[in-house]
């Protein structure tokens, strides 16, 4: 009897079928609203990953959607640390450093983003550098899309 229950264990597993991508579940509680699920499933598709992949910038991101300036720094700049050049991330870590009011750091970020081949990134992250402060032009809860034909996504300013 025993043998017939253990038989049948790889049709169970089948039936389930496989364990979910934990960053494709972080993309879709992103998607649902849901941020701090995000969090969660990001935090897990990082686990083991290099500082420098998807899912830590994701991660990063995650938290600064739910409001974690402090997370978010630390995770951008260990990407950093791995990735240097990554004009997205140092331009996300120019945004979470202006939101909470650290406008010389913030300005060196998106200095560093302005260097970016990316020519719409470039653009973004120089006219934010002129703007840091919310000086006129720049509205606070004003959206801004950061083009990205992998991961679109939308951040707030200010």
């Amino acid at each position: 009897m025993w043998l017939a229950v253990l038989a049948c264990l790889p049709l169970a597993a089948q039936i389930e079928g496989p364990a979910p991508d934990p960053l494709e579940q972080g993309y879709r509680s992103l998607r649902e609203g849901d941020a701090g699920g995000a969090v969660d499933w990001f935090r897990q598709a990082a686990e083991g990953q290099p500082a420098a992949s998807v899912a830590w910038r994701e991660l990063g991101y995650a938290y600064l959607r739910i409001g974690e300036d402090g997370s978010a720094q630390q995770v951008f700049e260990q990407v950093l640390a791995d990735e240097p050049t990554d004009a997205r991330t140092a331009l996300d870590l120019a945004y979470s450093c202006q939101r909470t009011g650290d406008r010389p750091r913030a300005e060196a970020w998106f200095t560093a983003a302005a260097q970016s081949k990316d020519a719409a990134l470039r653009s973004t992250a120089r006219g934010r550098s002129r703007n840091c402060g919310g000086l006129p032009g720049i509205h606070p809860g004003k959206t801004m899309a950061l083009a990205d034909s992998r991961f679109p996504r939308r951040m707030a300013l200010c």
